[in-house]
């Protein structure tokens, strides 16, 4: 079922990785996602309540840019250098869409 409501998270964020590599994502029986995507990730700062599909509540929705209605999947959070002074959370992500006879979430057109 596509995401209703507001999205967990509105953030303004920066899609860009510079060396950081995109991943390819797997995923089963999750909604709008297909058997495997591209990702985007995000930084945030450390302790962020970001959750992915391995939580009991499910993977949150991000906004990003907010405002745009472009609406993405966590699938993936980690905590990177931890116990360091450069310590952040790094999200994968995967766009939500759906496809097929049923589709009830696409993205804005043009994307914006």
């Amino acid at each position: 079922m596509p995401p209703s409501g507001a999205p967990d998270l509105v953030v303004n964020g920066n899609l860009a990785n510079g060396r950081v590599w995109h991943l390819p994502v797997w995923q089963r029986r999750l909604p709008g996602l297909g058997s495997q995507s591209m990702s985007s990730s995000l930084l945030f700062p450390k302790g962020t309540d970001v959750r992915d599909v391995s939580t009991t509540t499910g993977p949150d929705i991000i906004e990003c840019p907010a405002g745009t209605g472009r609406l993405y999947w966590v699938t993936y959070v980690d905590d990177i250098a931890r116990g360091f002074g450069n310590e952040h959370r790094w999200v994968v992500m995967q766009k939500v869409w759906t496809y097929d006879a049923f589709s009830i979430y696409r993205w804005p057109t043009p994307i914006p």
